[in-house]
């Protein structure tokens, strides 16, 4: 059990960061004793934004997907005091980089990146093909994916490499590795590939039949437009989601 909100924001992301590479969601205990004033607004938005990448832009793999071993990455450390409710404790350090590593169930492979310290940091990242349970017989793409979007970081790759990723203060994003053929988030029932049951499902979520748990391009509604991109990979015109 951690209690939230302790005038100290070391502390308080550095357990959110461990709960959020191990696939679960903080918690965030409070009473009426607690005044407004004694809660971080930093980590009272990262602590919104872990839940927004859990349960959205990174559900593939921090809800749906398997852990793998986590990458070997050189972080800086910060140093954190590590606190006991209102108890201050001893000082020590930590990677200001957290990260994981996951397998999606549509075989693409994540690695979950946060970063704990208050100044933007900038880190190698390992993309170990035996690690990620890649095959060497595909060439992949990588990109990067936020809470805003995806961008492409390298295609062609064949074998395992290393890429430069600068993470801001209390931002969560993932190093995607995706087979150029891979339908990734389009395949909303985990068959292999985009057919009539996919589009079936994002029908019935438009229409309001169904829950609407398959937002593609995360505008916090399944509508027309999401149809269009479930259609749209369904052709092989590649799967827009973001």
């Amino acid at each position: 059990m951690h209690w939230f909100g302790l005038y100290n924001d070391g502390y308080d992301s550095l357990v959110f960061s461990r709960a959020l590479n191990w696939g679960q969601l903080p918690e965030f205990h409070q009473d009426s004793s607690l005044k407004v004033n004694y809660v971080s607004q930093a980590m009272v938005n990262y602590f919104a934004l872990i839940g927004q990448a859990r349960s959205g832009y990174l559900k593939q793999f921090l809800l749906d997907g398997t852990m793998l071993a986590p990458p070997a990455i050189d972080s800086p450390t910060v140093a954190v005091q590590i606190s006991s409710d209102s108890t201050p404790g001893p000082t020590q350090s930590f990677p200001a980089i957290q990260s994981s590593a996951w397998l999606a169930p549509d075989g693409d492979a994540g690695l979950v990146l946060t970063n704990i310290s208050t100044i933007p940091v900038s880190v190698s990242v390992p993309i170990d093909f035996a690690q990620l349970k890649l095959s060497e017989a595909l060439s992949y793409s990588i990109s990067l994916q936020t809470a805003h979007g995806i961008s492409s970081v390298a295609s062609g790759v064949t074998a395992s490499t290393a890429v430069s990723v600068t993470v801001q203060p209390y931002d969560v994003v993932a190093l995607v590795v995706r087979a150029p053929d891979s339908p990734g988030r389009c395949d909303l029932t985990r068959e292999g590939s985009v057919g009539v049951a996919d589009i079936q499902r994002i029908v019935n979520e438009a229409l309001g039949s169904m829950m609407p748990t398959d937002d593609l391009n995360e505008d916090r509604a399944v509508n027309v437009v999401d149809v269009q991109i479930l259609m749209n990979a369904a052709l092989q015109q590649g799967c827009a989601a973001s």
